[in-house]
């Protein structure tokens, strides 16, 4: 039986710093990080950002990437690879973001 408005364990501490092309990304921009690792397979990283300028959608592609998360309790983790694609998508809810309807 699943147990409903059950009180959540709040997350510790952490920072997130992400760089596209060695170009910091404004954390207010940064919206969900999802890091998958696994045993024989490429890492994937999955970011979501808000307020990405149209015109530069495409410019992103294949440019370094960088994303550094660090805990309290150890040394955190670094993540570095390249933007394989770009998926454009926008919530109607959320207006505009740094002036751009993408999110």
């Amino acid at each position: 039986m699943a147990l409903l408005n059950r009180v959540q364990k709040e997350a510790a501490p952490h920072s997130v710093d992400v760089s596209i092309d060695g170009v910091a990304v404004d954390y207010t921009t940064v919206e969900r990080v999802d890091i998958d690792l696994r045993e024989n397979e490429h890492d994937l990283a999955t970011l979501v950002l808000a307020g990405i300028s149209p015109l530069s959608i495409t410019d992103y592609v294949d440019r370094p990437v960088k994303i550094k998360i660090g805990v309290s309790y150890s040394e955190g983790f670094t993540f570095c690879g390249y933007v394989n694609h770009v998926k454009p998508s926008h919530k109607v809810t959320s207006g505009r973001v740094n002036g751009s309807l993408f999110q």
